[in-house]
């Protein structure tokens, strides 16, 4: 009896994880790369070489995933291919707790195994998690802390899951936190008595200052710079519109079912579910807070859709518990599902397998010395450093004005990188080419405002490439150069 129970159960589990396994495999190698990819991974390898984030290199997120996972990295090998596998990893661990969870507070495996699907069957969702960027681990850490705040079980020992996992999911990507401190009510409500209660609330904030006070103090203005004011100075708005196909696009069926499970939300006020409704909020923090920004992206949503999906899962089997099956809303969806997914963008050369034959080009034929690109993941993959200031890859160059301000948050500017090629200070320049002309790349883009280049500081950068650089290898998306070995600076007006 107890095997047949088990058995429809371990088998939707498993057709979970295997349809999520089916799009990972798929995107690992055809996902188009982000430019972030090459930042995090390069953070990775240099604070396991002793680095400290905004002390020593700029690094415009919360200081945690540098660490996190560098410590796998650092035994498997720092690649992309490493990278996205340890990401997609994270993704499935974000799985497997969201529907240990849903078992656990409403007694059957149905529920979980249903978000879990919607969940795994998001293309773009599975896309992200197999990038080599916050996705994966931010989601698997807010999942995690969204659990131990839900759980029934003893509070201290939740709360201390609460507090590293929340703290880890904040010190991913910043975004997070409005999360966490929705969620943090529920925790501390869940025990009697004000002793208690601030028990709670002092480990949490204990976790969190002894996560992050170190890096403030080791340099409080590009702490401040590179987590808040960065983002917030962008002056790049976005289209509105494609900024909402994005967010719709992450995971179509879990926005819907968490949509449906809020006219769920007056039958849990009349029933006092109040963890249940915590977690209705928390949700809709974070479908909404990561969009405020005018120079947000859709994917920014990525680390709350498993909690979307939770609470629309217990909206339903709460509300709807002892009649039929609650799935039936769901059928309610089925007409719009023609419309329902922009698939993500692909690459016909499998953009990691492009990094590692540059990479392999690098080592075997170029000279030894220092790398300027604007993907760095190349100079990991090579085994080489970058260029000071270019840490954060396309994102690393400033106005030309700003060259002070640049010196001082370890970034740089296009002023200074067209002196570092005329010096010819890379023995390896690596950029990208048609198709197809991203503006991002190439340090086309002035931090942080986001602004385009003034025209005369790229053509003299680019002229003075031509100039002192020649062309020795070209892939589908990127170009490699070495240095003219006839080239004389006198010779330059």
């Amino acid at each position: 009896m107890l095997a047949r129970n088990w058995a429809p159960a371990l088998f939707g589990v498993l057709v979970v994880l295997g349809v999520y396994l089916g799009f990972c495999v798929h995107f690992h190698h055809t996902a188009m790369m982000a430019p972030d990819e090459s930042f995090y991974i390069l953070a990775a390898r240099s604070v396991y070489e002793g680095k400290i984030p905004y002390r020593d290199f700029a690094y415009t997120q919360t200081p945690l995933l540098p660490y996190v996972n560098g410590l796998v990295l650092e035994i498997v090998g720092f690649s992309m291919d490493s990278h996205r596998t340890l990401n997609a990893s994270w993704g499935a661990l974000t799985l497997i707790i969201l529907m240990v969870f849903l078992r656990h507070r409403l007694g059957r495996w149905e529920p979980g195994i249903v978000a879990g699907f919607l969940l795994a069957a998001s293309p773009r969702w599975v896309s992200l998690q197999t990038l080599g960027v916050w996705c994966g681990p931010a989601g698997a850490f807010l999942t995690l802390s969204m659990a131990a705040a839900l759980w029934r079980g003893p509070s201290r020992k939740r709360a201390v899951v609460f507090a590293i996992a929340g703290t880890l999911a904040i010190g991913c990507r910043l975004s997070c936190a409005p999360v966490v401190m929705v969620l943090t009510p529920a925790l501390i409500l869940s025990v009697d008595g004000l002793k208690s209660r601030l028990k709670i609330l002092g480990i949490c904030l204990g976790v969190g200052v002894s996560a992050f006070l170190p890096f403030f103090l080791s340099a409080p203005g590009n702490f401040v710079f590179h987590i808040w004011s960065y983002h917030m100075e962008a002056a790049f708005e976005r289209n509105p519109v494609a900024q909402m196909m994005q967010w719709w696009n992450v995971s179509p069926g879990v926005i819907c079912v968490a949509v449906v499970g809020l006219f769920g939300v007056p039958r849990l006020l009349s029933m006092r579910k109040w963890p249940e409704l915590v977690l209705i909020a928390a949700a809709v923090t974070g479908l909404v807070t990561p969009m405020i920004p005018s120079s947000a992206w859709g994917v920014y949503i990525a680390a709350g859709v498993p909690v979307a999906a939770a609470a629309g899962a217990i909206s339903f089997w709460t509300v709807c518990d002892g009649e039929r099956t609650p799935i039936r809303h769901v059928a309610w969806l089925l007409p719009a599902m023609a419309v329902f997914l922009y698939l993500p963008v692909e690459v016909i050369e499998g953009a990691s397998t492009e990094v590692k034959e540059i990479a392999a080009f690098i080592r075997d034929e170029a000279p030894d010395g220092p790398l300027l690109t604007p993907a760095t993941i190349v100079a990991v993959e090579a085994g080489r450093e970058v260029i000071p200031g270019t840490e954060l890859g396309t994102f690393s160059a400033m106005l030309p004005g700003d060259a002070k301000r640049a010196r001082a948050a370890h970034m740089t500017t296009l002023v200074e990188l067209t002196e570092v090629v005329e010096r010819q200070d890379a023995a390896v320049i690596v950029r990208m080419v048609d198709p197809p002309p991203w503006r991002v790349w190439n340090f086309r883009w002035a931090l942080p405002s986001l602004d385009d280049q003034p025209i005369g500081a790229v053509m003299r950068f680019e002229d003075r490439i031509s100039e002192c650089y020649r062309p020795v290898m070209r892939t589908s998306t990127m170009e490699v150069l070495f240095a003219r070995e006839d080239f004389l600076e006198g010779s330059l007006p």
